[in-house]
Formats: structure tokens, C-alpha cells, sequence
């Protein structure tokens, strides 16, 4: 069983997922911090097999170019077109809590999706070279072998 900060450690990767970073370098940055944190996690919080599994998934992303942000993205969506619908039922209906909570919820899924949009399209611009770059750091750092 995990402890309270191994808890903690957890929901910070799995927030990452949500809100990736917004530019190359801030790409780096998290990368070599989440593959510490696994490393750290994979004693206290992970079993062996979540630990692969989230190690394969960064790794993966890296050096194949496939992200799970599309994913998002379209259950973000998916829950925008609910909370429209509310919108309009609160609307038509006279029901102004529910239009408060729908136009405030949508306004937050708006902004995560602007934000994993944002971060895919950093994630995609990296060049073969770059995304090298980075493989070679993880490698100097110890997160990966060679």
C-alpha cells in the first residue's frame, strides 16, 4: 500500500496527463521529472506492472510521436456537448443554477482543452534531432539505458 506522499506523487503524474507542458523545454523538464518520480514511485506506490505501463507510455510517445492528448481532447468534448445541452435545458427552463454550473464547467473543459491542444502541437513539433536530444539526456541522467 502507498503512503500519503506516494499518493501525492501519483496524482502530480497523473495531472500532467491533463495539463502538459506548453513549450520544448518545459517538455524536457517534465519528462526527466516524471520518469524520476516512476523511478522513486516504482518502490512505494507502483507495482511493476504500472510502472511499466507509465514508463512505455512517456517513452513511447517520445520516440514513436503517438500521444494520448487526442484521447482527451475528444472525451473533453464529448463532455462540452453535455454541458451545452444543460446550458440550453437551464435556458429554456428557467433553471439558472444549472446555467451557472454548465457555463462555468465548460469554461473549465475549455481551457483543458486549449491547454492539451497546446501541448500535443509542442509535443508534435519536435524534431527527430530534438526528441534525440532528449534520449540522450534520459541516457545521461540514468533514466534510460542506452
Amino acid at each position: 500500500m502507498a503512503d500519503q506522499e506516494s499518493q501525492e506523487r501519483l496524482t502530480g503524474l497523473m495531472f500532467d496527463q491533463l495539463w502538459p507542458p506548453g513549450s520544448a523545454d518545459a517538455l524536457r523538464r517534465v519528462m526527466v521529472q516524471q520518469l524520476t518520480e516512476l523511478e522513486t514511485l516504482r518502490r512505494n506506490g507502483l507495482t511493476e506492472e504500472e510502472y511499466t505501463g507509465w514508463r512505455t507510455d512517456i517513452l513511447d510517445g517520445l520516440v514513436s510521436n503517438r500521444h494520448r492528448e487526442p484521447i482527451w481532447i475528444g472525451t473533453c468534448v464529448f463532455f462540452e456537448v453535455l454541458l451545452a445541452g444543460l446550458l440550453v435545458y437551464g435556458l429554456a427552463t428557467g433553471h439558472t443554477q444549472a446555467v451557472w454550473v454548465a457555463a462555468i464547467m465548460l469554461f473549465v473543459f475549455a481551457v483543458i482543452i486549449f491547454q492539451l491542444a497546446r501541448g500535443l502541437a509542442v509535443k508534435r513539433r519536435l524534431t527527430v534531432t530534438e526528441r534525440l536530444g532528449l534520449i540522450e539526456q534520459l541516457c545521461v541522467q540514468w533514466l534510460v539505458s542506452a
